[in-house]
């Protein structure tokens, strides 16, 4: 969806959707004083739709790594932006959590906060007398050269549930099974190859079920296979955030299919938590790139989805234990949002620009070359 289409649309909705929104921060827990989160403040000033994408997926995921890291978290937008996010699928919990301030365009932001934006222009140095960090969000498909780049994050669902997870011990399950996929199997996931060049959801599952008929399943049962591949559709066995990293902890291999409209996916980077090692056709979407061998078995293509498989099949319990120490550290070191955000917050040097390669489309301007 384009944002002259969003904006259109949040306009059209307003009425209805400020009266959600303002029924919606209402119902937030009331702030205990005592209790107040005592980090540096986090501001994102929404001046356009742009991260209202994704069913306001990445919005709620920045909101919960503020808090994870101790941060309040200030939310300033026009009425018009506020209003929409209630919309959102994300929207109702962001906008109920305590840890969230809403501000109007004309209110003040705490003096010594990093302000996230989304604004076109370029912000020149702040003035001396000014404490405040400004960066620009950099939302699309590609990643401007030397700017930091933000970790695609988890489902906010599973995030939110981090806080009650022994991940030590997760990483540590013993007598894991083969490979595993879950997740949903619409039609609408094949875009993917029109903008990327890889293979859509459905034809990597297709192609595993052709290729390995006799070892492919839909079911996860009680005792480990090394040579099973178990491919589930989330429509008719889901999982609820409790139990889905235990159940990707039971698995050496998780298949990282595309999402809908960009290679990106939650579930990637939700195995990897865990120490499940991706198979991957889009390992140059990280940043830095996941290595083939090392922290990932990666492939390109139908017939080199089938030679990773096998490869997985010939690997002894030192390779998958020397991949999986792998995964962990590349996991630790580069996907941890609260991380990245907290490094973000506290660093000494002006970050600039912070690139979040999240979508199917740039959101700010190409830059153009001009002649001298």
């Amino acid at each position: 969806m384009t944002l002259r289409m969003m904006w259109f649309k949040s306009i059209v909705r307003f009425p209805i959707d400020i009266r959600r929104a303002e029924s919606l921060l209402l119902q937030a827990k009331p702030r205990d004083n005592d209790k107040r989160l005592a980090g540096r403040a986090i501001v994102l000033e929404m001046r356009t739709p742009q991260l209202q994408f994704d069913c306001g997926r990445h919005l709620n995921a920045m909101a919960i790594h503020a808090k994870m890291i101790g941060s309040p978290f200030y939310l300033r937008s026009s009425r018009v932006l506020f209003a929409a996010i209630a919309r959102k699928l994300f929207g109702p919990e962001l906008l109920t959590d305590e840890n969230l301030t809403w501000l109007a365009p004309s209110d003040a932001m705490p003096d010594d906060a990093l302000v996230l934006h989304d604004s076109k222009e370029t912000l020149s140095c702040n003035p001396t007398d000014d404490r405040r960090t400004h960066t620009r969000l950099m939302i699309g498909r590609d990643t401007i050269g030397g700017s930091w780049v933000m970790p695609y994050p988890m489902h906010p669902h599973t995030l939110s549930q981090l806080a009650a997870v022994d991940i030590a011990t997760l990483r540590d399950t013993s007598d894991r099974s083969g490979i595993f996929f879950a997740g949903r199997l619409k039609a609408n996931y094949t875009h993917v190859r029109n903008h990327f060049g890889v293979m859509n959801r459905l034809e990597i599952i297709d192609s595993l079920r052709a290729n390995f008929a006799n070892q492919v399943t839909d079911r996860i049962d009680a005792t480990s296979h090394q040579s099973k591949i178990v491919l589930v559709d989330a429509k008719t066995q889901g999982f609820s955030s409790d139990d889905w990293l235990p159940t990707l902890a039971r698995f050496n291999f998780f298949v990282c299919c595309p999402g809908v409209c960009q290679p990106m996916c939650h579930n990637a980077i939700e195995s990897m938590s865990v120490g499940t090692i991706p198979l991957i056709e889009y390992a140059d979407r990280f940043s830095p790139a996941l290595v083939d061998g090392v922290n990932a078995i990666c492939f390109h293509g139908p017939r080199g989805l089938t030679d990773a498989v096998k490869r997985i099949q010939r690997l002894s319990p030192v390779d998958i234990d020397r991949l999986r120490r792998g995964v962990i550290t590349y996991y630790e070191t580069h996907l941890r949002g609260d991380r990245f955000l907290e490094k973000l917050r506290d660093t000494s040097d002006r970050v600039a620009m912070v690139s979040m390669p999240f979508h199917d489309t740039n959101f700010f301007p190409e830059r153009k070359n001009t002649a001298a």
